[in-house]
């Protein structure tokens, strides 16, 4: 179960739910969000194992962005369009 109510998760859902089209590798996250490479990493992480993110591997990077399937299925889920 993710905690919602840490520093960290709230500025990478922030960030990542305001800019929907970005996908980044680890350290433009870390650049852009001036947090703690670990604390970071384990959100990150968490986030994935849940469906919040989706991650793309390219080449030894991974690149990460909102996994827009979760989007739609809340979206659609709350009446929302």
């Amino acid at each position: 179960m993710l905690n919602l109510s840490s520093k960290v998760t709230k500025k990478l859902l922030g960030y990542f739910f305001l800019h929907e089209d970005e996908s980044l590798y680890f350290n433009e996250i870390v650049r852009r969000l001036g947090e703690d490479k670990r604390n970071l990493a384990k959100k990150i992480k968490e986030f994935e194992l849940v469906g919040l993110l989706s991650v793309e591997t390219k080449g030894p990077l991974n690149i990460y962005s909102v996994n827009k399937d979760l989007i739609s299925n809340l979206s659609l889920g709350c009446g929302v369009n």
